[in-house]
């Protein structure tokens, strides 16, 4: 709608990064900042290497994986899960 300069791509960046975090509802208010913050950064790893999407992708497992040792050590972070 906006087309491709840089109002369309600044909006299609934050509307997609709200609508991610928004998804990760059950983690908390703190947990929806977050993760739009780590859309935000999906966003930019993805206009920086505009024909391959997998440094997004590796950067999403990558923070998942962060996630999911921090839980085993240390348990359910309060405002997180």
């Amino acid at each position: 709608m906006l087309g491709d300069g840089r109002p369309g791509i600044v909006s299609a960046v934050v509307i997609t990064s709200l609508l991610f975090g928004m998804i990760h509802l059950e983690q908390g208010v703190v947990g929806v900042a977050l993760t739009t913050m780590d859309a935000v950064v999906f966003c930019a790893l993805r206009l920086k290497f505009a024909d391959n999407l997998w440094p997004a992708i590796m950067a999403h497992g990558f923070s998942n994986t962060i996630g999911m040792v921090a839980v085993f050590f240390v348990g359910p972070i309060d405002g997180l899960w």
